[in-house]
């Protein structure tokens, strides 16, 4: 088998980052919980829920679940979950990083 040939690029393009879109359905809890302004917003409405994802026993998960999730297990209400995103989709137009 033959190594495929590529061409040499025209110019170097430094990569950047994307601006984050965060909502309740595809981003992850450790997405969520790694932006500090995500993480205010979460816990702002939804207090108890800052007891239950600082847990040593979930924290393994948190890269497996979203905050749309909880709401199947009953942890979280899903109006509170409607009132995050509102908010989520607020910070993602203003430029969060």
């Amino acid at each position: 088998m033959d190594a495929p040939f590529y061409p040499p690029a025209a110019e170097y393009i430094a990569p950047s980052v994307a601006p984050a879109s965060f909502n309740s359905r595809t981003s992850s809890l450790a997405e969520l919980l790694a932006n500090p302004e995500s993480k205010a917003i979460i816990f702002s409405e939804a207090p108890p829920l800052e007891r239950t994802l600082t847990s040593k026993q979930i924290h393994p998960y948190l890269g497996n679940l979203s905050l749309h999730s909880l709401v199947g297990f009953g942890v979280i209400a899903p109006g509170t979950v409607e009132r995050i995103d509102a908010r989520l989709k607020a910070l993602s137009k203003g430029g969060a990083r």
